[in-house]
């Protein structure tokens, strides 16, 4: 499968990060809610992407409610810190570049608002259709594993 249509199922990807040693929350199928972790939890599509349908709760119960309630959900455990993107181009050899943004304002999924390189200082924040072009920060070029 290649690794860009990988990015959009959610429970598989999370599986190659942690396979690769590369941190990341805990994450767990509907039917094995109970293998959650205790604390703040995340439910979102296992086929998505941004935050769109992103839904925040306390217990394992209110995830279990809130996985009959949409088609295809995961449970994550909930982070705390400073939310980042990536901006990803992916050619046909398999290199990547990538930029990364310091989300500063969020709406429907969508950063409004980010810095490049995740920095406050690195220049004014930028929102609107510029801030969003992979083009616009900082590049780092890595070369992703056929899975």
């Amino acid at each position: 499968m290649p690794i860009v249509e990988l990015a959009f199922r959610q429970a598989r990807f999370a599986a190659l990060l942690t396979e690769h040693g590369i941190p990341t929350p805990r994450t767990v199928l509907s039917d094995e809610i109970d293998q959650a972790p205790d604390g703040p939890l995340v439910v979102k599509p296992r086929y998505g992407q941004g935050a769109k349908d992103v839904h925040f709760c306390r217990t394992r119960e209110q995830a279990r409610v809130l996985c009959e309630l949409m088609p295809h959900p995961l449970v994550q455990q909930r982070v705390k810190g400073r939310e980042f993107t990536a901006d990803c181009l992916v050619d046909r050899s398999g290199r990547a570049s990538v930029v990364l943004r310091h989300r500063l304002v969020v709406k429907g999924g969508l950063a409004m608002v980010s810095v490049r390189g995740g920095q406050r200082d690195a220049g004014k924040p930028r929102s609107g259709p510029a801030a969003t072009s992979a083009g616009s920060g900082q590049r780092l070029v890595v070369t992703l594993p056929r899975v």
